[in-house]
């Protein structure tokens, strides 16, 4: 049974009973990243957020390739959001880490170029960064 807290009712969300072997292995794998470092709350969506509604900004949309299909998981400490994109292809019920980007309660994003700065800047190479993280809580002060 997954203790995964499932979305809005604004936002689609998996049941881990629904997802083949491999998505729910998948999704708990990155799930239990997530813990490790911090993270709570963790929610699983399938697809894409409403960030409008949960951030009141635009969060650049992914487009999984052929064959793919989008989950994402949002985990969130002290004002600041994680959101983990997972893209899964069901025909060989491999996955990958399709990218992961940071929110706070104010709509101030890292994401794409400013995460490659700030990974550049701070010699990070975590893809989840940790909750507590110093560099993280710095950028988002």
């Amino acid at each position: 049974t997954s203790s995964v807290k499932y979305t809005e009712k604004y936002e689609i969300s998996p049941r881990m009973s629904d997802l083949s072997d491999g998505a729910a292995w998948a999704i708990e794998t990155a799930v239990s990243e997530l813990r490790e470092k911090g993270w709570e709350n963790i929610e699983c969506i399938n697809g894409e957020p409403d960030s409008l509604t949960r951030w009141k900004v635009k969060v650049r949309p992914y487009d999984p390739l052929y064959n793919k299909v989008l989950y994402t998981l949002i985990g969130s400490r002290d004002g600041i959001d994680i959101g983990v994109r997972i893209a899964f292809n069901e025909q060989t019920e491999s996955w990958e880490a399709a990218g992961v980007y940071y929110v706070d309660s104010l709509g101030k994003q890292l994401m794409d170029r400013a995460y490659t700065t700030f990974v550049e800047e701070t010699g990070k190479d975590d893809l989840i960064l940790a909750a507590t993280d110093p560099d993280l809580r710095a950028y988002f002060e």
